[in-house]
């Protein structure tokens, strides 16, 4: 005697066959998913630290190192006098760290007497998440002959500084961003 099968429906092994592939398949997705949003995020993060802190570097240590002297030194400011186009025309150049949460770079081309701005080259926010002011960190320290003689009378750094060491500060939320780099004067005649 032949038995008639029920086509109408499934069992219930398959049924648990099935909900376990699927609960693979979701757990992979999601897995997945996880990952790209944490790779997202130090994406993310490295862009702010490139953006906040390592580009101003740059930007700082190439008008620092050209400068052929300092008219004012500060922990979180800096005037040096530069001739990057040489062309016989001085430029001098402030780097600051303002209260404000800015980090601003002002280039002026002065006149042949130095009495004089003829023109403004370039007046510029480098940083706009800066947080050395208001984490107290200084911008610049100022270093005599000596890699580790660091000056801290102010007026002595035009004529005793040989290098100095910029150090961005910045934060994102609750995470604090910073590097250093020192700069050696190069062009200073001594």
């Amino acid at each position: 005697m032949r038995t008639l099968r029920d086509d109408r429906g499934f069992t219930l092994a398959e049924l648990i066959v099935v909900m376990g592939l699927l609960t693979v398949v979701i757990g992979v997705v999601y897995g997945s998913m996880f990952a790209m949003i944490q790779a997202s995020r130090v994406s993310d993060r490295q862009a702010r630290f490139t953006n906040e802190v390592a580009s101003p570097l740059l930007v700082i240590d190439t008008f620092i190192v050209q400068n052929s002297s300092i008219e004012e030194a500060a922990p979180y400011r800096i005037v040096v006098l530069t001739d990057r186009d040489l062309n016989n025309k001085k430029e001098r150049t402030t780097i600051e760290a303002r209260t404000d949460g800015t980090l601003h770079l002002l280039t002026e081309e002065l006149n042949p007497q130095r009495t004089a701005v003829e023109r403004v080259l370039q007046d510029w926010t480098i940083s706009e998440n800066n947080a050395n002011v208001a984490e107290g960190i200084p911008l610049f320290r100022y270093f005599a002959a000596a890699p580790d003689e660091e000056i801290t009378a102010m007026g002595s750094v035009s004529s005793d500084a040989r290098s100095l060491i910029a150090t961005i500060v910045t934060e994102h939320g609750d995470r604090t961003f910073s590097d250093s780099r020192r700069i050696q004067f190069r062009l200073r005649q001594w």
